[in-house]
């Protein structure tokens, strides 16, 4: 775990962050997204509806399935027919004739 960090202020007072920030984890944000400090969705009560891990997972999940999509999209082409100089040719100069 990475070291505890304890700051001093210009009167002299000790602080420790990561003692506060622990100790306050579970306090809505100040905000309008509805969530704790920790990133849970809370309800308007304080109650969790959504922990960070869960929203993390559907997040994973979801690209999983993106890229899965087009994975088959992608397969359902197949590789790509090679062009003889000719025919290259004559798509090229279809292309001129129609600027």
């Amino acid at each position: 775990m990475a070291e505890r960090k304890i700051y001093r202020t210009m009167q002299g007072k000790s602080i420790d962050f990561d003692s506060l920030r622990l100790a306050n984890e579970l306090v809505p944000a100040v905000g309008n997204m509805r969530v704790n400090a920790r990133g849970d969705v809370i309800k308007p009560n304080g109650e969790i509806v959504k922990t960070r891990d869960d929203i993390a997972e559907e997040k994973t999940q979801q690209e999983i399935q993106q890229i899965q999509q087009v994975e088959e999209f992608t397969e359902d082409f197949g590789p790509e027919p090679e062009l003889s100089p000719e025919e290259a040719q004559k798509i090229l100069s279809k292309k001129k004739v129609e600027k």
